[in-house]
């Protein structure tokens, strides 16, 4: 759909992190990577056309003696533990000390509490029940944490450890652009041109080729 082919993203095996010679992110137009060299960035140039803003992780591949950024698939971090939030809500605590300490939580995991409607109250109209603590919860659940990428490029996290529990991946690193599972983006495709030049060649080809034969049977009759 929208002339995209899908694709699949896999682990990468621990016997191929040796063909990762680095791992960055592009944001902003600009490249970071742990070391600081430059990446040859073809494979990450339309994702950085169409999230200029966005931090798009890569991995950085050696082909053909060029540092060459693939881009990959971050995961999930965490799920969100209730257990906390759940404990306070059960307790005997003050109302206000309650809707402070659930409030924390809530903030913590991401949550605007200066949103209307996202926090606790504890005075006038208060909303300390069950349905809409319930909400809360599910709320809580639903967010999805990412692997921060920005740390890619310090000392927090090893390479070994990105590749081994961050990252997936939609080629085969150790032939990675032999046979490439690439996304196709057909709406930038002028394809009444590129059809009509096909087309042409095609032409140009066969006529070419008619050439050529009604030359070699001059040739051979001229023996």
């Amino acid at each position: 759909e929208g002339g995209e082919i899908a694709t699949e993203f896999r682990p990468i095996s621990e016997d191929k992190f040796d063909q990762v010679t680095d791992i960055g992110y592009a944001e902003g137009g600009k490249t970071f990577t742990r070391d600081g060299k430059n990446v040859d960035t073809t494979y990450l140039k339309v994702s950085m056309k169409k999230n200029p803003k966005a931090k798009i992780p890569f991995i950085v591949l050696s082909v053909g003696g060029k540092r060459v950024a693939y881009p990959v698939k971050v995961g999930e971090s965490k799920t969100v533990d209730t257990t906390e939030f759940e404990d306070i809500y059960n307790s005997d605590q003050l109302p206000s000390v309650k809707a402070k300490e659930l409030n924390k939580i809530l903030a913590s995991n991401g949550v605007d509490i200066k949103e209307n409607g996202n926090a606790f109250v504890s005075f006038g109209d208060s909303n300390l029940n069950d349905n809409f603590f319930q909400e809360k919860v599910a709320q809580l659940k639903a967010i999805n944490y990412f692997y921060e990428v920005a740390d890619w490029v310090g000392e927090k996290v090893s390479i070994e450890s990105v590749l081994k529990t961050q990252v997936t991946v939609d080629i085969d690193v150790n032939n990675p652009f032999h046979s490439p599972k690439l996304v196709f983006d057909y709406s930038e495709l002028d394809l009444k041109s590129s059809m009509t030049t096909v087309a042409g060649t095609k032409a140009k080809t066969a006529s070419k080729a008619s050439t050529a034969a009604t030359t070699s049977v001059l040739y051979k009759g001229c023996k």
